[in-house]
C-alpha cells in the first residue's frame, strides 16, 4: 500500500494493485481474469459510496496497460451534459500518447443526462481499438438499459466483519499506536462495511489522548449512506421533533418510494440511538418503533402516518 506522509489514513493507505483491497474477492478476481484476456472494453463498478470502486477503477486502468497521461477522470456529476460526450468521443479520434491504452474512468456517472447517455452509446459499444470506458455509480438504476447493456457488470459490496477488522488491524500496525481491539470491533460496528468510513475514523482515533477520548469520538461518528442521502431533510425533521407543518411540506417535495425512505430512518435513527441517552434516546426509540414496519403495502399512507405519529412525542 502507498505510504506518503501527512496524509489522511483513508489516503494514505490507499491500495495501488488488486492484491491490497479487503473484501470484493469474487469481484476482484473477475476483474484480474479481464486484466489477463482484455477482452471487455466497458465495465461497470456500482456500489454504495466508499466500498472501493474508484479505487478498483485506477488499478484496473493500470492493468489494461494505461499510462498515467492516458488515464482520464471525469466527474459526471459536473460534467454530465452532451457537449462533454462530445468531447470524450473526440478523444478517441488520436491515438493514445504512448501507442497503448487509453482508459476513461466516468465516476457518478448516474447522474449523466439522457442526452449525455445517449450519445455515448456507440462509443461504449464498440470503443476504438485501445479505448475502454469504466463507468463508476451508486446507482446504477438511474443509468439507461441500453447503457447498462453495454458493460460488464461489477458490483462492490460493503465489507464482512471479518474483512473490516483485518484491514484495521492492517493499519493499527503498520501506524504502530496502541488501539485496542474493542475500540476497532466498535469503529467497524459504527461503519456499516463501508472500508472508506472506517479508516476516516481509524484516523481521528489515532489523534486522541486516551480510550475515554477515542471513545467519544467514535460514538459520535454517523455516517450518511446513500440510502440516507436523499431524505436527510426528511430525517433530521423527524430527529429534531419538528412540527407536522414543517414536515408535512419535506414529504410534499418528496418522491423517493416509501420503503426506501423507511429504511434511511431506521439506519440513521439506530445510530444516533447508539450515542444517545435519557430523554433523547427514548424519542429515538420511538420513531424507529413507527418505522420498523414494511411500507410494501401501505405505501405513501404508512410513511405519512409515521411521520404524523412521530409529531406527537
Amino acid at each position: 500500500m502507498k505510504q506518503e506522509e501527512n496524509l489522511p489514513i483513508h489516503r494514505k493507505y490507499r491500495p495501488t494493485t488488486f492484491e491490497e483491497m479487503y473484501g470484493n474477492k469474487t469481484t476482484i478476481k473477475l476483474l484480474e481474469k479481464e486484466v489477463e484476456k482484455k477482452t471487455v472494453t466497458t465495465f461497470l463498478l456500482h456500489g454504495k459510496r466508499g466500498t472501493g470502486k474508484t479505487t478498483a477503477a485506477r488499478i484496473l486502468a493500470n492493468g489494461l496497460d494505461a499510462s498515467d497521461m492516458n488515464i482520464y477522470e471525469f466527474n459526471i456529476s459536473n460534467q454530465r451534459g452532451i457537449d462533454q460526450a462530445r468531447s470524450i468521443i473526440e478523444m478517441m479520434r488520436f491515438v493514445p500518447f504512448d501507442g497503448k491504452s487509453r482508459v476513461m474512468v466516468l465516476n457518478e456517472v448516474h447522474a449523466a443526462t439522457k442526452d449525455f447517455q445517449n450519445a455515448m452509446l456507440e462509443a461504449l459499444e464498440e470503443p476504438k481499438p485501445n479505448n475502454y470506458f469504466i463507468l463508476c455509480t451508486t446507482e446504477p438504476k438511474k443509468l439507461l438499459k441500453t447503457i447498462r447493456s453495454r458493460c460488464e457488470d461489477y458490483e462492490f459490496k460493503e465489507l464482512m466483519k471479518r474483512d473490516m477488522l483485518a484491514l484495521l488491524n492492517d493499519i493499527r500496525d503498520k501506524e504502530d499506536i496502541d488501539v485496542s481491539d474493542e475500540l476497532l470491533n466498535k469503529i467497524s460496528d459504527m461503519t456499516d462495511g463501508i472500508p472508506r468510513e472506517a479508516l476516516v475514523l481509524l484516523g481521528k482515533v489515532f489523534k486522541t489522548n486516551n480510550d475515554e477520548e477515542a471513545e467519544e469520538v467514535i460514538e459520535s461518528h454517523l455516517i450518511i449512506t446513500d440510502d440516507m442521502v436523499e431524505n436527510i431533510e426528511l430525517i433530521n425533521a423527524l430527529k429534531d421533533g419538528k412540527s407536522w407543518k414543517t414536515i408535512r411540506e419535506i414529504l410534499k417535495g418528496i418522491e423517493d418510494e416509501p420503503e426506501s425512505i423507511r429504511w434511511g430512518v431506521l439506519n440513521y435513527m439506530s445510530k444516533v440511538l447508539l450515542s444517545s441517552d435519557g430523554d433523547r434516546a427514548e424519542r429515538i426509540f420511538l420513531i424507529l418503533e413507527e418505522f420498523k414496519d414494511t411500507f410494501i403495502y401501505s405505501k405513501k399512507p404508512g410513511l405519512y402516518c409515521a411521520c404524523y405519529a412521530c409529531t406527537k412525542f
